[in-house]
């Protein structure tokens, strides 16, 4: 309640700086697409730094040495970002599991390997495939050592449904704020 409480508080104080000037918001829509790449990349392991991304997302340079895959990543989920913003602003179109598959598809740009541990502590290599749900379980080392399981493959479709079920109800439901649907 406290979190709901402070971003209502931060809304208000955006909405009384509103009309933003042109130049104004063109900064703060910068910042925001800036952010909302570096930090959702960076959580996924992409190493550009955020000097890095601006110049690959603003200017269409790149500096340092990379994985392809990072640069194809980060664009990708430029993309993505940009399809989000249009599909908010078109109050007749659903959010569906295809949308949700389609971005997939476009953040990760192409099939990869990625170097895994299987549940008996094996190292293997697995076939990251886009827009496809996962065909191997996954699991995360967290910071405390404690590891994190996602659902399983069988699991996430199912998941999904009722996920894109309860999307559906919560969105028609009036008493509850957008921050809480999302």
């Amino acid at each position: 309640k406290d979190i709901l409480e402070h971003i209502n508080g931060l809304k208000k104080q955006l909405a009384q700086l509103q009309p933003l000037s042109i130049e104004n918001q063109q900064r703060l829509d910068k910042k925001f697409r800036m952010e909302w790449n570096f930090n959702s990349n960076h959580i996924e392991g992409n190493t550009l730094t955020y000097g890095e991304t601006e110049l690959l997302l603003i200017f269409d340079q790149t500096k340092g040495n990379h994985e392809l895959r990072e640069y194809e990543e980060m664009k990708g989920h430029d993309v993505a970002l940009k399809l989000i913003y249009d599909l908010a602003e078109d109050k007749e179109r659903q959010l569906t599991e295809k949308f949700i598959r389609e971005i997939n598809e476009i953040l990760l740009v192409r099939p990869f390997y990625k170097e895994a541990i299987t549940p008996d502590g094996q190292q293997t290599r697995r076939e990251i495939k886009i827009g496809a749900y996962k065909s191997f379980p996954n699991s995360v080392l967290l910071q405390n050592g404690e590891i994190f399981h996602y659902p399983s493959p069988a699991e996430t479709p199912a998941m999904m449904n009722d996920l894109m079920n309860w999307y559906s109800e919560a969105a028609l439901n009036k008493n509850l704020q957008p921050v809480e649907v999302a």
